[in-house]
C-alpha cells in the first residue's frame, strides 16, 4: 500500500471473490497488479499469517513464478542457478522455491557483510561474495536470476560464464546505484522476467484453482521457513518513514529483520 491514512481505489470487476482497481492510471499494467483479493475466500488465508503475507507473499509468488519458468523451459540446459543480492527477501523466496523442487542447486551472491546471514538459511548450496564470482566454476551451464541490477556484477558473472551462461534473468534493483545499461555482454542477452505473463500461461495450461493451489500451499510453507529467518518489527510512528526507507536504500537494512509500518 502507499504510505499513506488512505488509499481511494475505482472498485470494479467485483465479485465474491475479488475485486479489481479500473482506475484510468492502471490502463497500461497487467491486471495482475490491480486486484484486490478477498481474503474471506482464500482457503490458504490464516490470520496468524498476515504480517508475514504482507512482507514476502508478492515477493514469493513472483520467486515462484520465476522457478516455473526455469522448469517450463528444462532450465534452459543449465545446471545451476546463480542468485545475486542473496540477502533480499526475492532472492531467498527463490532459493526457497528452488530448493523445494528440488532439481537445480543455487549459489547465492552477496556482500561480505551479509555472507554469514544467508550461509544461516540453508536454502542456499553455496555462498559467496561478490569479490569471488571467478571462484566459480566457468564450465557448468548456468542461469543467472539478477536481483542486484548492477553492471558491475551482471559484467562479471557473464565474463567469467561466457557462453555456458544459458539464460540471463533480469528481475530487481537492490544496487541502484550501478544501474545495468544495454551493454552487450557474453552468453544469454540479459532478459526482464514479467511475472504476470507466466502467470497467464500456467493458468491457461492448469486452470486458476489448480494454480493458485499450488502457489498458496508453496507460500504456506515458505512462511513457516520466514518464521525462522525473520523477526518483525512494528512501528505507527510516521516519523520514522524516512529513516527506515534510507536505511533500506542504503543497504544497511537487517535483512533478518521485516519492517511493517502502519498509519
Amino acid at each position: 500500500m502507499p504510505m499513506a491514512t488512505h488509499f481511494k481505489i475505482s472498485a470494479g470487476k467485483v465479485s465474491p471473490i475479488s475485486f479489481s482497481d479500473v482506475s484510468s492510471y492502471r490502463d497500461d499494467l497487467s491486471p495482475f497488479y490491480a486486484s484486490f483479493e478477498r481474503v474471506s475466500k482464500n482457503p490458504f488465508y490464516q490470520p496468524k499469517n498476515e504480517d508475514f503475507e504482507i512482507l514476502v507473499r508478492g515477493l514469493y509468488t513472483t520467486a515462484w513464478l520465476i522457478d516455473d519458468f526455469m522448469f517450463d523451459n528444462q532450465y534452459f540446459d543449465a545446471k545451476q542457478y546463480i542468485i545475486t543480492s542473496a540477502s533480499s527477501k526475492t532472492s531467498i523466496a527463490l532459493a526457497f522455491a528452488i530448493q523445494e523442487r528440488g532439481e537445480r542447486p543455487a549459489i547465492g551472491i552477496t556482500s561480505k557483510a551479509n555472507k554469514a546471514f544467508v550461509e544461516s538459511l540453508q536454502c542456499y548450496q553455496q555462498v559467496i561474495s561478490y569479490d569471488d564470482v571467478e571462484s566459480l566454476d566457468a564450465n557448468i551451464p548456468s542461469i543467472i536470476v539478477d536481483m542486484a541490477g548492477s553492471q558491475t556484477v551482471l559484467s562479471s558473472i557473464h565474463h567469467h560464464f561466457g557462453e555456458q551462461l544459458r539464460y540471463s534473468c533480469r528481475v530487481g534493483l537492490t544496487h541502484h546505484d550501478d544501474i545495468v545499461t544495454e551493454e552487450r555482454l557474453p552468453g544469454a542477452k540479459p532478459l526482464l522476467f514479467f511475472a504476470p505473463t507466466q502467470l497467464k500461461k500456467r493458468i491457461i495450461e492448469c486452470g486458476t484453482a489448480e494454480t493458485m493451489k499450488k502457489m498458496g500451499t508453496s507460500l504456506l510453507s515458505y512462511i513457516e521457513f520466514c518464521r525462522s529467518i525473520m523477526t518483525i518489527e512494528h512501528t505507527v510512528d510516521k516519523t520514522k518513514i524516512d529513516a527506515i526507507y534510507q536505511n533500506v536504500l542504503s543497504g544497511k537494512a537487517d535483512a533478518s529483520i521485516g519492517l511493517i509500518i502502519s498509519l
